[in-house]
């Protein structure tokens, strides 16, 4: 009876310990700070260099606050929603994604600020908007593409967004659209061959090139 009630209580002990490794593990992924993502990767993986996430929607997952998502080859990762302060960055790649919205709610989240760099956002005449900001203090986004979305190439509805080295072209409402308690400064960007070119008010500009917008 006693090697039962020993053979037992160390089998306890062991899924005990499991379930702790497991979760650790887990959590250890969650709060990745540098996370990683890859045309031939798997969201199932962590997201790291040498195990990258296929999707930013997956890497975001597993990305701590304050973190930052990178790029390894050229790809479409997407779309996604970004609900905590957190980099993005297509540097060297110009990754693609069908669409991001920033929407960061968390009492937690201080900073709430977002940088995009890098991206080339195509919405193939189907997805609705480009990046859509409707929650947050601080966007930058920068050298980027945004193309082909039915609606805002860049829709503000809310914080401060700055706008630089940037080309937005093709979309069939308006490039840049600016409402709510949003606030939007530009520089060195192309807002081109969009229905119409700008919404709303820009707060500080310098050296936009608007043409061949209907409106």
């Amino acid at each position: 009876m006693t090697t039962v009630h020993s053979t037992l209580r160390l089998c306890f002990i062991a899924v005990i310990l499991m379930t702790l490794v497991t979760a650790g593990a887990a959590l250890v992924q969650a709060q990745a700070t540098r996370t990683w993502v890859s045309p031939q990767g798997d969201d199932v993986n962590p997201c790291q260099r040498t195990n990258p996430c296929k999707t930013f929607a997956g890497a975001l997952s597993k990305t701590a606050m304050g973190g930052e998502v990178d790029v390894l080859a050229p790809g479409n990762f997407g779309a996604a929603t970004i609900n905590r302060s957190v980099i993005i960055d297509g540097t060297g790649s110009l990754a693609s994604s069908s669409g991001l919205t920033i929407n960061i709610t968390q009492p937690t989240d201080a900073a709430k600020t977002v940088i995009l760099r890098g991206l080339s956002l195509s919405g193939g005449g189907i997805s609705v908007n480009g990046i859509d900001v409707l929650a947050a203090n601080r966007v930058s986004i920068e050298n980027s593409v945004i193309d082909g979305f039915t609606a805002a190439g860049v829709h503000v509805a809310a914080g401060q967004v700055f706008i630089s080295n940037t080309t937005i072209r093709n979309n069939g409402d308006v490039g840049l659209a600016v409402e709510g308690t949003g606030q939007c400064g530009i520089e060195d960007v192309n807002i081109v061959f969009n229905n119409t070119a700008v919404v709303g008010s820009i707060t500080k500009f310098n050296n936009i090139v608007l043409f061949g917008n209907k409106k």
